[in-house]
């Protein structure tokens, strides 16, 4: 009965400034870590560009979901542009997914070095992957958005005194394409299991 509400939410994603902001520092974090270890091969340097070029690219996300005064709504197809704008395109996402994957690699192997996993800190990044990961799940071309909305505002962080924060969303309504982004999407899942805790067993 909530299969279209589970298709949909696995398309869609809701992204806070305070993640991006996050995931600023973490990459920044990363840079520290990799430049204090003595030993910065050419690889390296050129990852520590991409690593600085990316926060700039963050930077400006967050100053853009920033800037709307109130809420706003657009098509699916908004995302694009707006990622685009920002030379986050089908083309770059690659590479940057491969920062983010390095980035935490570093993250984590530090934190375990000192002993201590509450440094761990790369969730910020990993959600920021898994949200920025949905729109280019496949080739642009390919895809429908059409059953999408971008929705920017203003949504309360959790905690008694949340803050409100500027979020960009990007929501599926479509159940048809929430299959499809699980199907052809980067877990590559072939089949589904359905199942439900309401009925009865069959005799």
């Amino acid at each position: 009965h909530n299969i279209e509400s589970v298709c949909s939410g696995s398309a869609s994603f809701d992204l806070p400034v305070s993640i991006v902001a996050g995931s600023v520092e973490e990459l920044g974090t990363a840079v520290e870590i990799m430049q204090s270890s003595g030993k910065v091969s050419s690889d390296d340097v050129r990852t520590v560009e991409n690593m600085r070029g990316m926060q700039l690219v963050l930077r400006k996300l967050e100053d853009v979901i920033s800037s709307y005064d109130g809420s706003v709504t657009k098509p699916g197809e908004f995302i694009v542009e707006l990622l685009n704008d920002l030379r986050l395109t089908e083309q770059s996402w690659g590479t940057f997914s491969g920062v983010i994957d390095v980035a935490i690699d570093i993250l984590t192997e530090d934190a375990l070095d000192a002993h201590n996993p509450a440094r761990m800190s790369t969730t910020r990044l990993s959600i920021l992957r898994e949200c920025l990961g949905q729109v280019f799940s496949a080739p642009i071309a390919e895809r429908d958005f059409s059953g999408y909305r971008v929705h920017i505002h203003k949504e309360k962080k959790e905690g008694k005194h949340g803050l409100l924060l500027p979020t960009l969303s990007f929501w599926c309504f479509d159940a048809g394409e929430g299959m499809a982004a699980l199907r052809d999407g980067n877990m590559k899942i072939r089949s589904i299991l359905l199942t439900s805790g309401t009925l009865s067993p069959m005799a």
